[in-house]
């Protein structure tokens, strides 16, 4: 194709036209599927990269910086579960007849994309270790931007890690049996070789785990009442010494606050134990190795607390926590990110994560209830570095933060 050809092609070109398409189910057993589509504009970025080529070669084209083929589709979306959650490290696939053509990981927001996908009928698979597996089929539109969200259903999933202490370092319990007992069914599992395991409940009452063979375990939640679809359990093999923690709950150093739930963490290996407290606590047996206490009254954190690093057989008494009343910080976004998915981390005065938090297109803030103190907000949205802010929050008053990547520290 010559130059003048070339240019004239371009300037023909119209602008890019958004629509949402539904995609009609090609049999019976294919349900629908509805997809946002946008038409890439390829007035302003041809590339010719063929000239010594035929005419049915594609041209290479660049759109918001991301260069692709001509004739060829773009999928992304973000992958949550039914619970709204990111899912990290997912594998999105593309299969065509049956052969995977191209796969693409999830972030830690639970974004992905594929490019340069050829039009014609597909398959798109996205798998989670953790999560279990969603799918869908889909017609493939030349020069297209089309959206997937995929959401993996959770309500049934039973899943999590074990993980072995006895020898007071982590290490992946792989290969340990374990049984479940839901209603009238019952089933056994292994761990994998990196001590996961997943299972799906036939209902959504409470279930029953044992470990077999294994005497001492430590969990994050109650073993013989465990809800299909809450959050990944980690279960512990201990053995040896462990320590003991010990304290008192005040409000401003003077009475015992009740009631009072501790989360003990065991950062290493992401074990949680929830104690509830009239005030006064034990928690034993507990691994040693760098743990942490938080306070939660009505499932509001109210304290947290340095990280602690507890000996074998140590007895560490905490004494008073004494608990200030609580702030709230809201935190608005700015013009500049406020028609994208925004993701939030919020971390404490050591650097631990606090929790995880997401604004979606258009939400314009978000309020949390904390404890006085410094924190340290780390935002990213798609296509921008993520910034990190300090904030303080101060007891019975609001705290304002505007997240704006202008002001990154």
């Amino acid at each position: 194709m010559s130059s003048s050809l070339r240019q004239t092609f371009a300037m023909l070109v119209v602008t890019a036209v958004v629509l949402t398409v539904c995609v009609a189910s090609l049999t019976p057993d294919r349900p629908k599927r509805t997809l946002a589509v946008t038409w890439l504009d390829l007035s302003t970025a041809l590339v010719d990269r063929h000239s010594d080529k035929d005419a049915e070669t594609p041209i290479r084209v660049t759109s918001d910086g991301v260069e692709r083929l001509v004739g060829t589709a773009w999928i992304e979306g973000r992958v949550t579960t039914s619970q709204g959650e990111p899912v990290v490290d997912a594998r999105v696939s593309v299969l065509r007849d049956g052969t995977v053509e191209q796969t693409a990981p999830s972030d830690g927001a639970g974004h992905f994309a594929v490019g340069n996908v050829a039009p014609g009928e597909i398959e798109l698979h996205v798998d989670s270790v953790t999560f279990g597996r969603a799918e869908a089929w889909h017609f493939a539109e030349a020069d297209t931007i089309e959206t997937w969200d995929p959401v993996i259903d959770i309500s049934r999933r039973v899943m999590g890690r074990v993980v072995d202490l006895r020898s007071n370092e982590v290490r992946p319990a792989a290969g340990v049996n374990l049984s479940l007992e839901a209603a009238d069914t019952y089933d056994a599992i292994t761990t994998n070789d990196t001590g996961h395991f997943a299972w799906t409940s036939p209902g959504i009452d409470p279930i029953a785990i044992d470990v077999i063979d294994m005497p001492n375990v430590l969990a994050s939640v109650d073993l013989d009442h465990v809800i299909p679809g809450s959050d990944a359990l980690t279960i512990a093999l201990i053995g040896g010494e462990n320590a003991r923690i010990s304290g008192r709950v005040t409000l401003r150093g003077r009475h015992p606050l009740r009631p009072v739930t501790l989360v003990v963490r065991h950062l290493a290996s992401g074990l949680e134990r929830h104690i509830e407290s009239d005030g006064y606590f034990t928690i034993a047996p507990f691994p040693a190795g760098p743990s942490a206490v938080d306070i939660e009254v009505f499932g509001k954190l109210v304290y947290q607390s340095v990280e602690l690093d507890l000996e074998p057989g140590e007895e560490l008494e905490l004494g008073e926590l004494a608990i200030e009343p609580l702030g709230e910080l809201t935190i608005t976004r700015e013009e500049s990110v406020f028609e994208q998915w925004t993701n939030l981390r919020l971390e404490g005065q050591t650097g631990r994560v606090l929790g995880h938090y997401a604004l979606a297109p258009r939400e314009r803030e978000v309020t949390l209830t904390l404890a006085p103190g410094n924190y340290t907000l780390v935002a990213s949205t798609r296509g921008r570095a993520a910034w990190r802010q300090t904030v303080h929050v101060v007891s019975e008053q609001t705290t304002d933060a505007v997240l704006d990547p202008a002001l990154d520290e």
